[in-house]
């Protein structure tokens, strides 16, 4: 009776030494983008290119507006930094909240506001995150915005997964009348 005893504690103690008892997670982040136009009222279309992670939207006019709504998720790992880029800051002029609103979300110390780089405070895992994009002049080359979210996840095997990255194509003409 013993010896089954002792069996039934030996397989115990391996079952639960064979476990790792860490508590976290590692996953990749994502985000949504929601694209729109003049503040509200008319929606424009993202088309995929013939690049990986590159997107293009419709043509808009000179002055118009392109709304962003986006959304972070780190999954189940807290965010880190998140980056708003444009590639040609005089062919068109981003617009985030309010400084106010960033100082609640992102250390101020780190970040760069202006130029579309943040840092998070701990522990924000989601965030919903709204910018306007104005288009100022048509330029030789199209317009570009890199948009980035990295996460604290930690991969072995996958080094840079805590990092997703989009880029989108903004093309802009002039206004005819």
């Amino acid at each position: 009776m013993k010896t089954k005893y002792f069996a039934l504690l030996g397989m115990l103690i391996l079952f639960f030494t064979a476990c790792t008892l860490k508590n976290y997670s590692n996953e990749t982040p994502n985000m949504g983008i929601l694209v729109m136009r003049n503040h509200k009222t008319d929606t424009l279309k993202m088309y995929y290119t013939n690049e990986v992670n590159v997107f293009r939207l419709d043509t808009i006019n000179v002055g118009d507006s392109i709304y962003f709504k986006l959304i972070l998720n780190g999954v189940q790992n807290d965010l880190t930094e998140f980056s708003f880029v444009s590639s040609d800051t005089t062919a068109a002029k981003t617009f985030f909240p309010p400084i106010s609103s960033l100082d609640t979300l992102f250390v101020k110390s780190k970040s760069d506001y202006v130029n579309g780089k943040f840092v998070f405070q701990p522990k924000v895992i989601q965030l919903y995150f709204p910018v306007s994009y104005v288009g100022k002049k048509v330029t030789a080359t199209v317009p570009t915005v890199k948009i980035s979210l990295t996460s604290n996840a930690t991969f072995d095997n996958n080094p840079g997964g805590n990092k997703v990255s989009v880029t989108i194509q903004t093309p802009f003409e002039d206004v005819k009348r």
